[in-house]
């Protein structure tokens, strides 16, 4: 079953323990096609593709998603995002959000 998620661009800054991300302001946020047991290459090829065109190489990317806890909303975002580098952090991020189906994935651009 194919899903979608919200990919929001931008990075993560951190001062004083505190995490917290910028979103790039010259791009928008795209819905990209998500589905449980997609590889890591795939989910990054889907969040390329939205933000880059075929025409238009695309620089490198860092996938990242931050993982709900009810805790850390009512003290702050102390818990480092996650990044997602492989198939196994991509089946652990479907997990959160077939639990939760507004969180959002995060992407950075090394433009």
């Amino acid at each position: 079953m194919v899903d979608l998620c919200m990919v929001i661009p931008g990075e993560w800054t951190s001062v004083d323990s505190l995490w917290n991300f910028v979103i790039d302001k010259k791009k928008m946020s795209r819905i990209v096609p998500v589905r449980a047991g997609m590889s890591f290459a795939e989910l990054q090829n889907n969040v390329t593709n939205e933000f880059y065109t075929f025409t238009e190489p695309a620089p490198p990317s860092v996938l990242s998603y931050w993982p709900l806890n009810t805790k850390e909303l009512a003290t702050g975002l102390t818990t480092p995002p996650v990044i997602l580098t492989n198939n196994g952090v991509v089946s652990y991020f479907f997990h959160h959000l077939a639990a939760h189906k507004s969180m959002n994935l995060f992407v950075t651009f090394d433009t």
